[in-house]
């Protein structure tokens, strides 16, 4: 149940690897065989939507397109990477992604194929039944053999660093290749078998271009046992949106060799030595610079750094602030000794603040100017950062795939400046308390405004909670920890463009956009008379602006939602006429939906007829419908959609009530 305080706001919880809804999906049709309602001819159309966008019942050709990679919650409540450009996601469902790149035909007679890994995982190689051989290697840490057994599949678990490998197959007779990425998975064993290169659109359900292919959702656990009904949300439809947060995941900088994105306050003792050059001792000069008249100046025609040795504690963060005047080229700084971790490389005058992240074996302070910088540096400063990050297990249940906050004083802040246009936007995070009892705030405004979002927290449990706001072009968002000594988790920190927050959009170096998903059948329905019925549930809350569930064209929604129509409720439109009717909210639960046309225009939802309207005898001009969004590919629903039926004729309102119910 979403929980509001101020204008944060929780949607779902996690504890353990289970997903928790505050209020139960209520709603699921209670359907008989193949979809059927007792006493209710049978719908010419039926899509359950739970793993795949194929109809169970009718000919209509679906198109679904994403032009991006995505992220969704599976059956174990994990966070799954593994949805390609062109995959629909099914919330709550198992997704089984084969990266091997080829048919296994093509395997057959020895083909390579390549595998790129952005970050380290744990991978399983299996192949089927067989004679012949399998071989990986490459810079990803992958390298083995898979011999065929004549009486089954062989399978091995790797875990591997970033990078690429190769698998090569030479068979004497055909078998299946499959490579899938097992990370944070509970069983990590090979899963069932699911070609590439075999199947045309729509590639086993999961979508209808070539990127979903090789992909594919199931109903049931790894074990066999059906998933859940209440997990097994449906089809998923989100709008395009635009993550702005940088290192959303790592909040120490999200690498060694890259800072200047999250920064915090500086605390306790000065580290530093002479950091404002007022003598010039505890330096060492090297090319192009020198000390004198209280700054370091370096003149251009060769690269070289100033530096000195530096007391620091690895694994710990540190503030370093300084001052440059630039008068041309570039220069960066780093914790050198070691295995050096680098400032990031910048070319403007001005007054920093940044936090980096010091190595084992650092020992020395290091402020470096390119071949063409020429300028000054002054008030170098180094202090330990106020609220300390180190890695832990996140969404996905990853080692080092997020983030731990210890705050080391009261008030212990951490922020990022966004590039980002004016507009109403919205900043979220997963949060998990881990200890402590002290307020937890999150702010937009760079801590001019901060929402207190403590009492959404849950000890153990990630929680998501948001704020929406507009506060002008680049904001500066950030968390505050107002006890010392408490110590939170966070993973999939977002600021994205739109007034509530959508599902994880995982960033690094760039701020990264998550197309939206478009559904939609051809020949799907009558624009003069039929009855569509489906169920549904949506985050959107009820002061946005409308969205579309089902619509055909421009002139004919089966099922829309605007400002004036609350989250409870629902409407049919044909252009002219509105049917409005009112039961469960959206933003608790699945809920059902269903609108006739033909003779009248009316709604019924959960059980509970609208008043009927008068119908302007068409539903636009097109028979193609859109599933969880408009006919242009927007307004998403921002939600799940299953159990989609349209009849034909209108129901009677006995029937109506009966197939809501």
């Amino acid at each position: 149940m979403p929980i509001f305080v101020g204008s944060a706001q929780v949607q779902k919880m996690y504890i353990g690897s289970a997903e928790i809804s505050a209020a139960a999906n209520l709603g699921s049709n209670v359907l008989g065989p193949a979809g059927s309602f007792p006493g209710i001819t049978n719908s010419s159309l039926y899509l359950p939507l739970k793993t795949s966008i194929v109809p169970s019942r009718g000919s209509s050709t679906p198109t679904f397109t994403r032009a991006t990679a995505a992220w969704s919650f599976d059956n174990e409540g994990k966070l799954n990477q593994n949805v390609p450009s062109g995959c629909a996601r099914f919330k709550g469902g198992r997704l089984v992604r084969n990266y091997v790149a080829t048919t296994s035909a093509t395997l057959a007679v020895a083909a390579t194929n390549t595998v790129t890994l952005s970050r380290a995982e744990t991978v399983t190689f299996s192949m089927g039944a067989g004679t012949g051989t399998a071989t990986f290697s490459g810079t990803a840490g992958a390298t083995g053999t898979l011999t065929a057994s004549p009486s089954g599949r062989t399978e091995v678990t790797k875990t591997c660093t970033s990078g690429t490998f190769i698998i090569t197959a030479s068979v004497s007779t055909l078998v299946d290749i499959q490579v899938e990425i097992v990370s944070g998975q509970t069983d990590q064993t090979a899963s069932e078998y699911v070609s590439v290169g075999a199947l045309s659109s729509p590639y086993h359900g999961a979508g209808t271009v070539s990127g979903a292919d090789g992909c594919k959702w199931f109903p049931t656990n790894k074990d066999g046992s059906a998933i859940p009904s209440s997990t097994l949300d449906g089809y998923f439809a989100e709008p395009s949106r635009i993550n702005n947060c940088l290192y959303n995941r790592d909040l120490r900088q999200g690498s060694t060799t890259t800072a200047g994105v999250w920064t915090s306050t500086g605390i306790g003792a000065e580290l530093l030595s002479n950091g404002t050059f007022v003598d010039g001792t505890g330096w060492t000069t090297g090319s192009g610079w020198t000390i004198g008249s209280g700054v370091a100046t370096k003149t251009a025609g060769v690269s070289g750094s100033v530096y000195t040795p530096i007391s620091l504690t690895a694994g710990k963060l540190y503030v370093i602030t300084f001052t440059v005047v630039r008068t041309a080229g570039s220069f960066e700084y780093s914790f050198s000794g070691g295995t050096s971790s680098y400032g990031p490389n910048r070319a403007a005058s001005g007054t920093y603040s940044d936090i980096l992240l010091c190595l084992p074996g650092n020992t020395t302070f290091r402020f470096t100017g390119g071949s063409t910088f020429a300028g000054t540096v002054d008030d170098i400063s180094i202090k330990e950062a106020a609220i300390q990050v180190t890695t832990t297990s996140g969404l996905d249940n990853v080692t080092n795939s997020a983030s731990r906050l210890t705050a080391a004083t009261t008030d212990a802040t951490i922020t990022q400046l966004l590039t980002a246009a004016t507009g109403t936007r919205t900043l979220s995070a997963y949060i998990k308390r881990i200890s402590g009892t002290g307020t937890i705030s999150l702010t937009r405004d760079g801590g001019t405004g901060w929402t207190d979002i403590t009492s959404s927290l849950v000890t153990d449990s990630w929680v998501l909670v948001q704020m929406t706001s507009d506060v002008g072009a680049n904001p500066t968002v950030g968390i505050k920890m107002g006890t010392s000594g408490d110590v939170i988790d966070v993973d999939c920190v977002q600021d994205e463009d739109g007034a509530w927050a959508t599902s994880p959009i995982l960033t690094t170096t760039a701020a990264v956009t998550r197309n939206g998903d478009v559904l939609s059948y051809a020949s799907a329905f009558d624009v003069a008379q039929g009855t569509a019925l489906c169920s549904l549930s949506s985050v959107v809350p009820i002061t946005v602006s409308g969205y579309v569930a089902l619509a055909g064209d421009a002139n004919g929604r089966m099922l829309r939602f605007d400002t004036s129509t609350a989250r409870d409720s629902g409407e049919a439109w044909d252009s002219t006429n509105t049917a409005t009717a009112t039961g469960l909210s959206l933003l608790t639960g699945i809920r059902k939906r269903a609108s006739r046309w033909g003779t009248d225009l009316l709604m019924c939802a959960d059980g509970t007829l609208g008043v009927a309207a008068a119908f302007d005898g068409s539903m636009g001009a097109s028979t193609t419908m859109y599933v969880g969004c408009s006919q242009t590919g927007a307004t998403q629903l921002s939600g799940t959609l299953r159990e989609l039926h349209i009849w034909p004729t209108p129901l009677t309102d006995t029937q109506m009530k009966q197939v809501t119910s």
